[in-house]
């Protein structure tokens, strides 16, 4: 039987079939030849490298997020109690000289209307106010983790209303300030009365209340204010702009208290000034003065304008 020049005989097949065959088995033998799972497992290797690799990347990368979250809440803590530790240093001094002072007025060498009293118990009240603070400020980080936040849509942490804890305290001192002052005025009041103390005196006296009065009403609008948002009556956005203008609108006041203040002082000293006895610098120092608060004024009743349109739009 003849064959195309193209074909192979079929002995040359025989033959590299046989040869094929032996080196198969040789291979399998000495371990050279790969199976389909061998095979597929030398694809996988490399791709579990690389998922091994991810995942303890990611593992050492949350270790260091918690190590570093960890460490920034020891320096927190720290932070917050150096300022206990400076804050009780302060409420001892204060409360020192402020004895130095009720005992020379119990042995009646001073009396509680003398220059340094009231300075002296505003400072002793006003220390406690911090140290009552840095103490809040501890006390939201422990219970927390994190900082405390001076704002009016801070969260709550837990069940306890930080922001307003804060607030009670500043307000509490406020109402303690005032109540002192409002002594002073009508102290001072009644020496003007029997002509140990002349009228302008007051006028100091006055502004200082009127200064006091605008922060308890502001603090107390901001309680409500609060109150509010956590009970859900208004969104934070809205309580946000509402306490951006309760806060303008008592800078206003306080700007137009100082502008009063001054303006009553330049009254006084214009007689002073006609009589030569204020100097050139004097006069357009308090002329320089005036215009700060009357600019201060302004400035507060134009944002306090924007903030209200924002509301109401």
């Amino acid at each position: 039987m003849k064959h195309s020049q193209h074909e192979p005989e079929p002995e040359f097949i025989h033959r590299l079939e046989d040869q094929l065959a032996t080196e198969y088995r040789r291979q399998e033998r000495l371990g050279l030849q790969e199976t389909p799972k061998r095979y597929l497992d030398r694809l996988l290797r490399p791709m579990g490298f690389l998922l091994v690799g991810v995942l303890i990347g990611w593992g050492t990368m949350a270790t260091a997020q918690r190590i570093e979250q960890s460490a920034d809440l020891e320096h927190l803590r720290q932070q917050a109690t150096l300022n206990i530790a400076i804050a009780t240093e302060r409420v001892a001094i204060t409360e020192r000289v402020f004895e130095s002072i009720m005992n020379r007025v119990d042995a009646g060498i001073a009396s509680p209307m003398t220059p340094e009293f009231r300075p002296a118990m505003f400072d002793a009240n006003q220390a406690q106010v911090t140290l009552d603070l840095a103490r809040l400020d501890l006390e939201e980080l422990e219970a927390g983790g994190d900082p405390s936040r001076n704002e009016i849509c801070a969260p709550l942490v837990g069940s306890s209303d930080f922001f307003s804890m804060r607030l009670q305290i500043q307000r509490d001192a406020t109402v303690r300030h005032l109540e002192y002052q409002q002594e002073q005025v009508e102290l001072n009041e009644l020496r003007v009365r029997v002509g140990t103390e002349v009228e302008s005196a007051l006028t100091p006296l006055y502004a200082q209340r009127d200064r006091l009065e605008i922060t308890e009403q502001r603090i107390t609008e901001a309680l409500a204010l609060r109150k509010d948002f956590v009970a859900g009556r208004m969104d934070s956005e809205e309580a946000e702009l509402r306490h951006r203008l309760l806060l303008t609108e008592a800078r206003r006041r306080m700007a137009q208290v100082e502008l009063d203040l001054l303006r009553t002082q330049q009254e006084m000293r214009q007689a002073r000034f006609d009589a030569g006895l204020v100097t050139d610098r004097e006069a357009i120092t308090l002329e320089r003065e005036l215009l700060e608060a009357e600019a201060a004024v302004q400035l507060a009743e134009f944002e306090a304008d924007l903030l209200a349109r924002r509301l109401n739009a």
